[in-house]
């Protein structure tokens, strides 16, 4: 049975978006953020044992969250420190500190977005390790006269830097991109990605071909395999 809890959680007329839970301060439970630029660190007692009870503290301002340009966030060790950090759909790139505050590195690193996104998804196409950058479109609505946003890659270069290798990538056209998925669809070893387009937009599986992604979607086939009940 499933009981309402929020309130008792500390988090009674919080609202957002959009939300991600990744464990930032180490200490082994999920920590929660909200709309990439408030969060909410877990400070439950005895987590993960019988009648344990969610407790949330608002860590927004003492650990500079809350100057991160929002949206959608993923979180990520970037910089390879073992400290996890956060970016946001909106280009912020949250780099978190030794004492566990978060600083926006976005152009340090060298990341620049023309117009904020609407989805944006962590993984490793080159296969080095460190994780990449792919943000996934957009759309102004323009009066109904959509405009579409230009979709990206931004491959890491040893945590210090990220480098936009879009042109290489089957990834030229606008999209209004609501989802990026990475994930070995094809079992050979490296990470491809699956891209859920909206406002009628075909939808694009990428295929990691040598750190190329090529847009397969039309040419890929799925076999159903019988299978016999008993």
């Amino acid at each position: 049975m499933l009981v309402d809890a929020t309130g008792d959680a500390g988090l009674a007329g919080q609202g957002g978006d959009r939300f991600s839970f990744g464990d930032y301060d180490g200490d082994g439970d999920p920590d929660l953020l909200a709309d990439g630029n408030r969060l909410w660190r877990n400070d439950t007692k005895d987590y993960g044992k019988p009648g344990a009870k969610a407790v949330f503290a608002d860590a927004t301002a003492a650990s500079g969250m809350g100057k991160a340009r929002g949206g959608g966030a993923c979180w990520a060790d970037l910089d390879g420190d073992g400290r996890l950090d956060a970016v946001t759909t909106s280009g912020s790139v949250m780099l978190q500190q030794k004492d566990g505050t978060f600083v926006d590195s976005a152009a340090a690193l060298g990341l620049t977005l023309k117009d904020g996104q609407a989805s944006v998804g962590l993984g490793d196409v080159d296969g080095d390790g460190r994780p990449d950058l792919l943000f996934g479109g957009g759309e102004d609505w323009n009066g109904g006269n959509a405009r579409y946003f230009d979709r990206s890659l931004w491959v890491n270069v040893d945590g210090k830097r990220l480098t936009n290798v879009t042109p290489k990538h089957d990834l030229k056209e606008p999209r209004y991109g609501r989802a990026v998925v990475w994930a070995d669809y094809d079992a050979d070893g490296d990470q491809d990605v699956y891209l859920g387009n909206y406002r009628l937009q075909p939808n694009d599986l990428l295929a990691n071909e040598g750190g190329v992604l090529k847009n397969v979607a039309k040419v890929a086939v799925c076999v159903l395999q019988p299978v016999t009940v008993i």
